[in-house]
């Protein structure tokens, strides 16, 4: 990664930490989205049927939407 004020996040991330701050987390992280990423909210319903009660967040490459797996999620 060459921006050291970026995060690099990898498929299948588990990030645990406080119930009381995890919507203020997924807030944060769904406003760093940056091109070519973007939420992937149909994958993100598909996923969260198999969740175990757990949020699912999804984010995709937009040249990639019309894949069934997502290719980045957190």
């Amino acid at each position: 990664m060459s921006d050291k004020h970026a995060i690099e996040v990898f498929q299948d991330l588990s990030i645990l930490g406080p119930e009381t701050r995890r919507a203020e987390l997924r807030e944060a992280l769904i406003a760093a989205a940056a091109t070519p990423w973007e939420r992937g909210i149909d994958a993100e319903k598909d996923l969260s049927r198999m969740a175990r009660g757990d949020d699912v967040l999804v984010f995709q490459r937009q040249s990639d939407k019309s894949r069934k797996h997502p290719v980045r999620t957190a």
